[in-house]
């Protein structure tokens, strides 16, 4: 079990909103492993045979 200073540390982290930048970011990096998850023409292909590249 962790010392009671990191349920102290992780409690700081969590009470206090990060900035702008940081969530700008962690959306780029969630936008972007979403895209290479789901090539968005492999899902237009299984959703419509007719879709050609």
């Amino acid at each position: 079990m962790p010392p009671t200073s990191d349920f102290r540390m992780l409690f700081m982290w969590a009470s206090k909103p990060a900035a702008d930048s940081i969530f700008d970011k962690l959306y780029d990096l969630g936008y972007m492993d979403a895209a290479l998850s789901n090539p968005v023409e492999e899902l237009i292909r299984e959703n419509n045979p007719t879709f050609k590249s």
